[in-house]
């Protein structure tokens, strides 16, 4: 009648930074052993072949594991630790559009990028760290903005408030735009009153 010994050596009551191949480590002993199992927050039970060390994976945030052991005459023993993994990787972030060159318009131009986390939260950007504007979804969208030199600065951050920022600096040049100036009267002469036609070309 007497239970199995059981002891959980690893993991421990601690913080772990990562969620995959946690070692699952025990000592268990007994005369008649039978079989022994696990499992994380009482969900679905995991068979240990053989009573012998193993590792698995998780999910981010705080658990439980449960270990049991029992013998040929159905005495059972078992133990438990609760535990935390943290999320400490920045999310992968590039900016595909707008790039480094010149842009005639100053309206409507793209904020092309992609970005990847597990625990994704939120996307933000600003022009030449000025106000910042949150992008809903964190998807691609358009801004507009004012002639000249710029740098755009682009963030994201997940759920453990790790943070990845980078940045492009382009150029708008507005006067890209004039396809065509024209003078009259032409010749123009000193002192003389001339009307200005200028046309501007498409985007």
């Amino acid at each position: 009648i007497v239970n199995p010994s059981l002891t959980i050596e690893a993991p421990t009551a601690t913080n772990y930074t990562t969620n995959e191949s946690l070692d699952l480590n025990y000592t268990v002993s007994d005369i008649n052993l039978d079989s022994c199992w696990y499992n994380l927050d009482l969900e679905t039970n995991t068979t240990l072949s053989g009573c012998i060390n193993t590792t698995f994976n998780t999910t981010y945030g705080s658990h439980t594991l449960y270990l049991y052991a029992n013998d040929t005459y159905g005495n059972i023993n078992s133990t438990n630790v609760q535990f935390n993994v943290t999320d400490i990787v920045n999310p992968s972030l590039t900016i595909e559009a707008p790039t480094a060159t010149n842009y005639t318009t100053n309206e409507s131009l793209e904020l092309n990028y992609t970005v990847s986390d597990i625990n994704l939260d939120s996307c933000w950007y600003n022009i030449d760290a000025g106000a910042n504007t949150t992008i809903s979804g964190c998807i691609n969208t358009t801004f507009n903005t004012s002639s000249g030199t710029q740098t755009l600065y682009l963030y994201v951050n997940d759920s453990y408030n790790n943070i990845n920022g980078t940045s492009v600096t382009f150029t708008v040049d507005l006067a890209s735009n004039v396809s065509s100036l024209s003078l009259t009267p032409d010749p123009a002469y000193t002192n003389s009153t001339m009307n200005a036609s200028v046309l501007f070309s498409g985007d």
